[in-house]
């Protein structure tokens, strides 16, 4: 029997580390590539992971590889947003971020709000962002829970393009394209050209999503400190309102074969529209003062018209009992039409410096927003003749007369200052931030010789 002495082991144990370092192993190198995302969300150029503060980001190659066809769908898998809020919807686009509903800001700046403004689409996106958690100290009122702010598409100084073409549900035929590059051999001009046709169906019958979109863009960048950016937009959908308002007693509370389809449409089919045409412009500067100061200005001018006409069942004066006949079929029904002018401009200008306090790393943000709306419309409601819900026969109906409405002014002015302040690997984040309101409504038939 042969026994070995532990001591034996322990003092062996060199020998064969040397052996082995006489004969180096070598591995292939191993390249790892990656890219430092940063957002608008913020106002600054600091990287997200540097952020205190969670933002997500939705790249348009993420959002198109899922097949996602407007704003809503790119959020459907980012963690705290419900997007879709209010189900399948045309005319505008509502998503929740922590619990309250988000504006949607485009390129740092507020869109108009309501069924007014119009969408943005997706092919003229780079990404998507969404702040979460309180945004008022940059952004203002009503960022409670966080907000959506949608990136454009900016020419690149690299040829690049690209032609899709798309069938889908609902007889959906969908053609965009996208080409951008430099103009010049000294590279400081470049452009790119975004546009969109689409005709296409809904679930709902006689609902169209009809879209002609156009959006060049042109950027001058004259030295490596400034870079100008020209943003133009014409838009023009045709489109109508998707929810139908079934009432609860023709469609969850249906007896047996009484459920009516979600594509029974209850309106008109020459009268129920939803059409904006729209035209923006807008410029984004920025000049790098120094290494370590930058100022940013981003304004955009948008002219909007729409015109709403819709007509929708009564399923709510009594819910469970809507039906006017003995046979339960019969539906009174509500006319509603609005015809909005809208005109707006919003400009956002910062100074954002970085600077050093001891052991203090700053970031200091100081800027100044700007927004002007204005909005005349003429309007139409009133009750409308009833419809067989089952066997809907269309083209009995009455509409009643246009009616002006006052022309509604907003304006409002903030003042911000923001700081984040780092030390190691802890970073803080303090801003405040204050904002002035006016609004007035002049009377129909009135004059504001202040714009004369």
């Amino acid at each position: 029997m042969n026994f070995v002495s532990p001591l034996a082991l322990l003092t062996a144990t060199p020998a064969l580390a040397d052996a082995a370092g006489d004969a180096p192993a070598y591995l292939e190198g191993v390249v790892v590539e990656g890219e430092l995302i940063r957002t608008a969300a913020g106002k600054t150029d600091t990287a997200v992971i540097d952020t205190p503060q969670a933002i997500s980001v939705v790249t348009s190659a993420q959002f198109l590889e899922r097949g996602a066809q407007n704003l809503q769908e790119t959020l459907r898998y980012t963690a705290g947003v419900v997007a879709e809020a209010y189900g399948n919807d045309g005319r505008n686009d509502d998503s929740f971020v922590r619990g309250v509903e988000a504006p949607i800001y485009l390129d740092g700046l507020r869109q108009t709000f309501g069924y007014y403004s119009p969408r943005t689409d997706i092919h003229m996106l780079e990404q998507v962002e969404v702040l979460k958690g309180p945004g008022g100290s940059l952004y203002g009122s009503g960022a409670i829970g966080g907000l959506i702010n949608q990136t454009s598409k900016r020419p690149q100084f690299t040829r690049a393009g690209e032609v899709s073409v798309a069938y889908g549900t609902h007889h959906r035929y969908e053609a965009a394209a996208d080409v951008t590059g430099p103009l010049d051999e000294a590279g400081t001009l470049a452009v790119r050209l975004v546009g969109v046709l689409r005709e296409s169906g809904t679930q709902t019958d006689y609902v169209e999503d009809d879209r002609f979109l156009l959006a060049p863009s042109l950027t001058w960048a004259p030295n490596e400190r400034t870079t100008l950016t020209l943003l133009g937009r014409y838009q023009k959908d045709q489109g109508g309102t998707i929810s139908t308002f079934v009432p609860i007693a023709a469609s969850l509370g249906a007896a047996p074969g009484r459920r009516l389809p979600t594509s029974r449409f209850l309106s008109e089919p020459d009268w129920e529209k939803y059409d904006t045409e729209t035209f923006a412009v807008s410029l984004l500067a920025e000049h790098r003062l120094s290494d370590a100061m930058t100022l940013r200005s981003n304004s955009r001018y948008l002219d909007a018209n729409v015109d709403y006409q819709s007509i929708y069942p009564d399923s709510y004066s009594n819910p469970t009992q809507p039906f006017v006949d003995p046979d339960r079929r019969v539906l009174n029904r509500y006319i509603w039409a609005i015809y909005p002018e809208i005109e707006t401009f919003t400009t956002d200008n910062h100074l954002q410096a970085g600077f050093a306090t001891g052991g203090l790393q700053h970031e200091l943000l100081v800027g100044v927003e700007y927004q002007k709306y204005s909005e005349k419309s003429e309007f139409a409601s009133g009750l409308t003749t009833p419809i067989d819900a089952y066997a809907p026969v269309y083209g009995n109906y009455t509409v009643p007369d246009r009616l002006a409405n006052p022309t509604d002014r907003l304006s409002q002015v903030g003042f911000y200052v923001q700081d984040q302040i780092r030390l190691d690997r802890v970073s803080v984040l303090l801003g405040v931030r204050r904002d002035r309101a006016m609004s007035g409504r002049l009377p129909v038939g009135k004059v504001d010789l202040r714009v004369l």
